[in-house]
């Protein structure tokens, strides 16, 4: 249902958030969780993918819990930001969401490499240590 609402783009917070910070960052905390949420349930199924992983997505990277929960939601920063944050001249502090949205990510990158239960995959290691290193 997230997909044929169009969750997984930029656009459909702003423009089912009213106007209202608090509703758009609500938005995109629900699809990232759902992003999270599929992740986790492909790792416990030892599926190799997850839905979710492949769909090209534009949604802004959510606040601090703090921040959520004062209602003072900052200007949302982008996943380019996080991906692109060593280069940058300036330091950002992304939020701890963020880090477990990239935990998920590392999920999706990972789990096409794992091999059967109990068996070590010099593949899969090598792929999850790049991943982590960054």
């Amino acid at each position: 249902m997230a997909l044929e609402i169009k969750m997984q783009s930029r656009s459909f917070a702003q423009e089912n958030g009213e106007g209202n910070a608090v509703l758009e960052e609500s938005w995109r905390r629900t699809w990232w969780l759902l992003f999270i949420t599929d992740g986790t349930f492909a790792g416990v199924m030892r599926e190799t993918s997850f839905r979710l992983s492949n769909i090209p997505t534009d949604v802004d990277l959510p606040c601090e819990e703090r921040e959520y929960a004062e209602g003072t939601i900052p200007a949302p920063k982008s996943l380019l930001e996080y991906e692109t944050r060593e280069f940058s001249d300036a330091e950002i502090a992304f939020s701890s969401f963020t880090y477990l949205i990239d935990g998920a990510r590392i999920i999706s990158a990972v789990l096409p490499t794992i091999s059967q239960p109990g068996e070590y995959s010099d593949h899969a290691a090598t792929a999850a240590n790049a991943k982590l290193v960054g």
